[in-house]
């Protein structure tokens, strides 16, 4: 039986973009589990005071949580830009090349994580953060606009490549939604200034950024849909690309989150009349389309070989775009949860908790494959070769 070394791909990337979401979503459960007055989101403020109360006891382990899951994204990241560079030069030149163009979008992607990511350390571990949130606002803006035209570039850079018919992504399922992820997490950061700011300029600049961001978001997306929706009926979706196939539900849950600041930003500091009805609506339709994306995606994916491939017996860089779906189901869920049904009455007492049960199922689910992947599909892991096929879910074509 032979074996052989899983080898460094930039899908290695999406190991700290999942990281970064696990932490995020262990946030998520601060925000809306306890009293933060003073400000929209969570501080080191209140959560000291939370802790205080009666009942804050499961405070300090999901804080822990938010910590060490933000320690292995920010490390991880670390890890992939290094070892990038210390491949060979004939190594490195090769990454890119071809249909693996796209991988470009990874770096923004991830990027775009990392700041989120840090803003949500900042809350909860910074004293005193929120006081000068104002003088942080427009550098995040910054950061996210030198991303955004990162990303833009690139994109068009891919674009005009498939428009010069020299990269054929057939069999490669929907992996060109990587860019439309990247773009959706830009977004998601424009739309942090853009409802929480009290600076006039600040916000109002996060509100045209963040219509951009979506804008561009969904023209990506569009343009993914066009160009591989009739090759998906017709080409069979080799096994390690199956996963891009739900990537729809992260870029939902960001670009959904990213609308609801902005409904939010619009009614605060514009005085646009919004209703709970319309915020409801907007949550429910998004999280009904991710849960459609599952239930057309999956079974495609299992008769692929997908699961079989990137679980069982290939874990690889490819592996880790199955995190990001869990993260974005509990995340969005969360969200629909505690902003959209309970406000309405529509869930109250057992049926809210038996709501948080079942999202809390999916992300603890989501949280042990990720620490399986980690464990079995890094470079360098030792794999059954006994199945051994292509484990680049896109070839490289010159």
């Amino acid at each position: 039986m032979k074996h052989n070394k899983i080898e460094f791909s930039p899908l290695h990337g999406l190991a700290s973009l999942g990281a970064g979401g696990l932490s995020v979503s262990f946030f998520v459960w601060l925000m809306f589990l306890t009293p933060h007055p003073d400000s929209p989101v969570p501080t080191y403020e209140s959560l000291a005071l939370a802790k205080s109360s009666s009942g804050g006891g499961w405070i300090p382990l999901v804080v822990a949580m938010v910590a060490i899951l933000a320690v292995a994204h920010y490390g991880l990241l670390i890890w992939w830009l290094r070892q990038g560079r210390q491949l060979p030069q004939e190594i490195r030149t090769t990454l890119f090349v071809g249909e693996a163009h796209i991988f470009k979008m990874i770096a923004p992607l991830v990027l775009a994580m990392s700041v989120n990511a840090g803003f949500v350390v900042g809350l909860v571990f910074v004293p005193g953060l929120w006081s000068v949130k104002e003088l942080l606002f427009p550098f995040a803006l910054l950061a996210f606009v030198i991303l955004f035209a990162t990303a833009t570039s690139r994109w068009l850079a891919q674009q005009a490549l498939l428009k010069s018919n020299r990269l054929s992504y057939q069999s490669k399922g929907l992996i060109e939604l990587l860019a439309t992820f990247a773009f959706a997490m830009i977004t998601v950061g424009f739309s942090a200034s853009a409802a929480m700011s009290d600076t006039a300029w600040v916000h109002t600049t996060g509100v045209a950024l963040s219509l951009a961001g979506a804008a561009m978001t969904i023209w990506a997306a569009i343009r993914v849909l066009i160009d591989r929706g009739p090759s998906l009926k017709v080409h069979p979706i080799a096994a390690t690309a199956t996963g891009s196939l739900l990537m729809g539900v992260p870029i939902l849950t960001v670009l959904g989150i990213a609308i609801y600041r902005v409904m939010m930003a619009s009614k605060h500091h514009f005085d646009v009349a919004l209703g709970q009805g319309v915020i409801t609506a907007t949550l429910g339709i998004l999280f009904l389309a991710q849960i459609l994306i599952f239930l057309v995606a999956t079974p495609v994916l299992m008769r692929a070989g997908g699961w079989r491939t990137l679980v069982c017996e290939q874990p690889q860089g490819a592996s880790f775009s199955l995190i990001c779906p869990g993260v974005g189901l509990f995340v969005l869920g969360m969200f629909l949860v505690s902003n959209g049904l309970a406000p309405l009455g529509w869930l109250t007492g057992s049926s809210t908790t038996i709501a948080y049960s079942a999202l809390g199922f999916v992300q603890a689910a989501t949280l042990a494959l990720f620490a399986y992947f980690l464990v079995n599909a890094m470079p360098g892991k030792h794999r059954n070769n006994r199945h051994s096929r292509a484990t680049h879910p896109v070839a490289n074509s010159h």
